[in-house]
This record gives structure tokens, sequence and C-alpha cells, in this order.
């Protein structure tokens, strides 16, 4: 008799198109991401920020306006063009400094603006009703301490290959005696032409062990998270020079998980957010 019971229908052929292999390998530090899921794929991520991931160092400014006596936070005000980095919906975290001691707002975007004049990028967060006060004007003049603010949010970064190199696999672990199922997911990253640049990423990439996320966009269009759960590590590098003129130059790098969970497809409009 079976375990569980819990099949309660069939499945149809796919009729779709179906082809193989990936177009796009991004990849960021593990964090905690609290999926969304629903109708069987990731709807919405929510990256821990407490974790440590990219920060904004540059001279981050907070910019008030009085409000019924207080000094409140209109926006945030970052030297340079980040708004490649910083998207609208994205989820940020910022410091900022009160009349009794510091605090931190985490959320999500409303608006990011550029001034190519200034150089200068405001991003508005959206409050919902709850923003943060620095200040009253019974204190004296304008809050200082607005400066020197840093700015955190979460970046999937993408690394460019050639067509028809890269691919995954995903492979199930069943031990029948101690009853543990887990699956373990494969990403194989193929880097043409080696060269200082791409070994300076090799070496970040493999630096103590770290853990990472990584989505792939396969050749049918869909989105696939690995290490989800227990992030994804660096398991080998391999490659060479080749022998021929027309022999493969570069590196190929290998990326091991080990979850609980097959991957789960992912919205494409959740991982826009994120990529740079």
């Amino acid at each position: 008799m079976a375990i569980c019971n819990s099949l309660t229908t069939g499945l149809d052929k796919s009729c779709d198109t179906n082809v193989g292999g990936i177009n796009r390998f991004y990849i960021a530090d593990y964090v905690e991401l609290s999926p969304t899921i629903s109708g069987g794929k990731i709807t919405g991520l929510s990256p821990d920020l407490n974790q440590g991931i990219y920060a904004v160092t540059t001279t981050a400014t907070i910019t008030t306006s009085v409000v019924a006596g207080v000094y409140v936070i209109n926006d945030i005000q970052v030297t340079g063009d980040l708004t490649s980095k910083i998207k609208v919906g994205k989820q940020i975290k910022f410091t900022y400094n009160t009349q009794f001691g510091g605090g931190t707002w985490t959320g999500h975007i409303l608006s990011v603006s550029y001034n190519s004049g200034t150089n200068i990028t405001t991003i508005t967060p959206d409050f919902a009703g709850f923003t943060p006060s620095v200040g009253t004007v019974d204190g004296g003049a304008a809050p200082n301490n607005t400066s020197n603010q840093t700015v955190w949010t979460y970046l999937l970064y993408e690394f460019k290959t050639n067509k028809n190199v890269c691919y995954f696999t995903e492979t199930a672990n069943v031990d029948m005696t101690n009853g543990a199922t887990f699956f373990t997911q494969t990403t194989t990253l193929v880097l043409s032409r080696r060269e200082t640049t791409k070994r300076t990423a090799i070496e970040d990439l493999a630096d103590g062990q770290k853990q990472l996320v990584i989505v792939v966009l396969d050749s049918n269009g869909i989105y696939w998270l690995f290490g989800q759960t227990e992030g994804n590590y660096l398991s080998a590098v391999e490659g060479g020079s080749g022998t021929a003129m027309g022999d493969a130059n570069g590196y190929t790098l290998t990326f091991t998980a080990m979850e609980p969970e097959q991957a789960w497809e992912v919205d494409a409009s959740v991982i826009t957010k994120f990529i740079v």
C-alpha cells in the first residue's frame, strides 16, 4: 500500500514547442527569498535584505518635509545613475537617523528617476501610509545627519555566454530504507575565452565556498530557480586552451544544489525586478 495517496488526475501530452538549452544565466548571493507560489510557479520573491547583500555605499541623502510638526522622509538621493540596479517594485532597505537614534526601513520602491545634470538618482519608497520621521520642528533646526545613509537591494547578475553551451540537470535521490527524497540540481555555465576578468569572477564565485542563487532562462522562454532553500555551490571548474584553432578556449563551471523539492518555474515579471 502506498504511503501517500494524493494522485487525483493524469497528465496530458504538451503540444507546445519544446527545445533544449539555456539562453540566459543569472547568479546572486544566496539569501532567504520567501517565495510566493501560485498556480504551480513562483509569483513573488521577497529577499531578506538583512543578510548583507548589495549595498549602495556612495553618499546617500534622505530629503525631508514638515508634516504636522514632524520632519518626515520624502525620498533618498544617491550619487550616480543607479536606474539599472534600483527599479520600481524592487525591495530596498535604507538607514536613517533620528533625534533619538538610528533606524532602518524595508519595503518596495514607488518611483526612480535620474537627473543627468546633477548626477543624482532619486528613489521614492512606497511607505504605504507609514512614513518614517526623523525629528520634530520643536526640536530646532531641520534634522541633520540626513547624509551618509546606506541603501541595500538584491541583484541578479547576468553571466553572458555563447548559445547552445549551457545546461542544467535535476536528479531525484530516493532512499527507500531511510524514506529520504531530495533533488540534486546541477547547472553548467560555459565561458568562452580565458582572460583575467573571467578568472576574477570565478574567484569571487568560489571564495569561501559561497552560497549562491541561480536563475536560468531556458530556450522555451521559462525561468527556473535553483538553490532556493539550501543555495548552490561552485563544485567544479574545468577548461583550458584546446589544441586546434577550432577548439574551445575557456572555462566550464559546475554549480550544485541539493534541494527538498524540484526547481520552481518563476514568473518573468518577478525576475526582471532583480536583474542588472
